[in-house]
């Protein structure tokens, strides 16, 4: 009689195992198996007739087989029990990640031996809930590397390699990796003072928790940090203070997450230079202004000093870098100009540090020589120190507090006296305007 209810019982690459019943005593039981597929050996190999099992070994990963068990008695053959059974694929071995950036992973791994048609890789993306996430690539043998692009920055996936044969996967070896944080783009200056520089840069695609921004002299020195949150519009703004006058910075700008960091977006970025400081002017005379000033803290090359008119007239001198004084000569008497100062290096400039100085008559009866002068019939006024002073037919006469001048403005043009040349000086109306 035949054997009954032949089962397998255990499946793995290489090896089934096999079970069936039989009552009857026999002398040897006969096992045969070959591959379904067309030419495929038929190997046979045979089993005690006390035993009811065997395990077929040596046989080709992810192949199906026709098994078959006879009972042998007296060198006679039973109708035999069959079944068919595949052998499993194996999982890949030596999974790894040879490079991890932001938007792509490089994938290798250990090469095999046996045959089979390719490779099935796929990347899951563990933050999506369905399948919508997984990106899935066949791959033809021998490869035995890939680099998987289309990714999205800062995402965690999980990597799985599977064997194909004849359209079956087989078990995947998987892994999990993180792609990096993406660095943020377009990082520009937006502007700058002597001692700040704004920043702008438009946000990571990744979800971080705030930037970090790191910066230091390029000539060198301690570097300093300043975390940033991310702005809720499609760009961030940042404002660096304390900064060094003239001074060029190296900038790097990173998102973070974490303990996790991205590439350093990087930019150079320098400070205007700062202004010279606290101008005065001192000691006029008939055709001389002096200046003095505190010098800027920044490095710099010159001063240019520009003094202008009342009629518009425009001198530049240029300064020795050293100094911190300067006297201006060939004025005219009388005269109030306005008087920048600024630092230079190079093309670069600062801003400018403005004053007003007046030059001193020539002498206290000026406004009387300067009428006949003039030859204004119209115009008679005469300065008496002891008493007061007597002026007609002038547009406006001004006291200035500031600069501790008599300002006396009138059709042909305006005149400047210092305080100093009248006092005790009394002003009265007669036959004119109201005296301001």
């Amino acid at each position: 009689s035949p054997p009954t209810e032949l089962t397998v019982t255990n499946v793995t690459d290489k090896t089934v195992n096999l079970e069936w019943k039989h009552e009857n005593l026999v002398n040897e039981y006969l096992v045969t198996y070959v591959p379904t597929s067309s030419g495929g050996l038929d190997l046979q190999f045979t089993v005690p007739g006390n035993q009811t099992s065997a395990t077929i070994h040596e046989l080709e990963p992810g192949v199906e087989y026709f098994i078959r068990v006879f009972a042998i008695l007296k060198n006679k053959k039973s109708i035999p029990v069959s079944a068919r059974v595949a052998t499993y694929l194996p999982a890949p071995e030596g999974l790894k990640f040879k490079s991890v950036r932001e938007t792509s992973v490089q994938v290798e791994w250990d090469p095999l031996s046996i045959s089979f048609d390719g490779w099935e890789l796929v990347f899951r993306n563990m933050q999506k809930k369905d399948d919508n996430g997984d990106i899935t690539s066949s791959l033809k043998r021998p490869e035995t590397s890939y680099m998987q692009p289309g990714l999205a920055p800062g995402q965690q996936y999980n990597v799985s390699l599977h064997i194909v044969k004849n359209n079956t996967r087989g078990p995947g070896l998987s892994r999990v990796i993180t792609t990096n944080l993406d660095a943020p783009r377009n990082l520009k200056r937006v502007s700058q003072t002597d001692n700040s520089i704004t920043l702008e840069w438009k946000n990571s695609h990744a979800n971080i928790d705030n930037y970090r921004i790191k910066f230091a002299p390029i000539s060198g020195g301690d570097h300093t940090e300043l975390t940033v949150p991310k702005g809720n519009q499609a760009t961030t703004r940042a404002t660096l203070t304390g900064l060094r006058p003239g001074t060029e910075y190296g900038i790097g700008v990173t998102a973070v997450r974490q303990d996790r960091e991205s590439a350093p977006a990087t930019i150079n970025a320098g400070t205007d230079l700062d202004n010279p400081k606290d101008l005065e002017v001192s000691d006029p005379t008939e055709t001389t202004l002096s200046l003095r000033w505190r010098r800027p803290v920044a490095k710099f090359d010159r001063y240019r000093l520009t003094y202008v008119s009342p009629s518009g007239k425009k001198n530049e001198v240029e300064i020795p870098v050293d100094s911190t004084s300067f006297i201006l000569r060939g004025l005219d008497a009388g005269t109030e100009y306005t008087i920048s100062l600024v630092a230079e290096k190079g093309r670069h400039k600062s801003k400018p540090t403005t004053i007003k100085g007046s030059t001193a008559c020539l002498h206290p009866s000026c406004f009387s020589r300067v009428n006949r002068a003039l030859m204004l019939p119209f115009l008679s006024f005469r300065i008496q120190k002891q008493k007061q002073a007597i002026v007609t037919n002038l547009l406006t006469v001004t006291l200035s507090i500031r600069y501790m001048t008599i300002i006396f403005v009138y059709k042909e043009g305006v005149r400047l006296c210092p305080l100093h040349l009248y006092e005790p000086l009394y002003l009265t109306r007669t036959n004119g305007p109201f005296l301001e």
